[in-house]
């Protein structure tokens, strides 16, 4: 679990608002990803607050820098744990998201999240 209304907070600061649908699937990739970190190294990062802060929101500010085009094509290297890929998807998921990384059992990880979430995007190793 993370801290919702701190993720509400700093996306509002940033000029973005949140769905339920979008807070939904936060709240699930944040459960996936602390139950996963157990038995796999994907994060330092696992606090509620730090989630929200660190994760979530620094990953969809990148929505408040630049204006992504209706369906472009987003290539996130090094996506790790997927960060910010798989919070950009959430907020937009028209994007053509392609993640990006040398350890496969990250994307491993980050293909099981796509799909318990509902999301598609190419995943390279």
């Amino acid at each position: 679990m993370f801290n919702t209304s701190l993720l509400i907070s700093d996306a509002e600061r940033l000029g973005i608002a949140l769905t339920d649908e979008q807070l939904s699937r936060f709240d699930a990739l944040s459960d996936l990803l602390v139950e996963q970190n157990k038995t796999m190294n994907l994060t330092a990062i696992t606090d509620p607050d730090g989630i929200a802060t660190k994760h979530f929101a620094d990953s969809i500010s990148a929505l408040s820098a630049y204006d992504f085009p209706e369906n472009a094509k987003v290539l996130d290297v090094g996506t790790g744990a997927g960060f910010p890929g798989i919070p950009l998807l959430i907020m937009r998921n028209d994007i053509d998201l392609t993640l990006l990384d040398s350890l496969n059992k990250r994307l491993i990880f980050v293909e099981s999240v796509l799909n318990e979430l509902g999301l598609k995007a190419k995943i390279v190793h």
